[in-house]
């Protein structure tokens, strides 16, 4: 799990049944249906360095699922690149962990064709877990 010294960043942490992310029109909707314990940081305010981190991260200890959601308008490149940021910077601390990345965002499927995003894509599957990209909202059991 992250050090104490990352509780001034935790968002929540409960067993909601539904997990609901929202910034500028775009969402996360995580349906929790068996009320497991997540833990939601928000890593922009882990960190004060230059690395952009991702919007909000997800954690169930018990089950080792970890999440990395971005929530962004049009420039997907960006998102992967925070996405990619955040699981540097807290890789040692979730090492184990099933790794999800989630983007929502209003640009075209085109963007994906991108070598970044297919290269996150391969480093998401080889620690176990998926990739996906919604426009605008992204629900899922989770």
């Amino acid at each position: 799990m992250l050090p104490e010294s990352h509780n001034h960043s935790l968002f929540f942490s409960d067993n909601r049944s539904i997990i609901a992310l929202e910034q500028k029109r775009k969402s996360y909707i995580g349906i929790n249906s068996n009320k497991k314990k997540f833990f939601c940081y928000i890593p922009d305010k882990m960190y004060s360095n230059k690395e952009e981190a991702c919007d909000y991260l997800l954690l169930n200890q018990n089950d080792k699922l970890a999440y990395f959601i971005e929530l962004k308008g049009s420039d997907v490149l960006k998102a992967v690149d925070q996405i990619s940021n955040s699981l540097d910077l807290y890789f040692k601390h979730i090492n184990g962990f099933e790794i999800n990345a989630r983007i929502v965002s209003r640009s075209n499927v085109t963007d994906l064709k991108y070598s970044k995003f297919t290269e996150l894509n391969e480093r998401i599957k080889k620690l176990g877990g998926t990739l996906k990209k919604q426009n605008n909202k992204l629900e899922e059991n989770i």
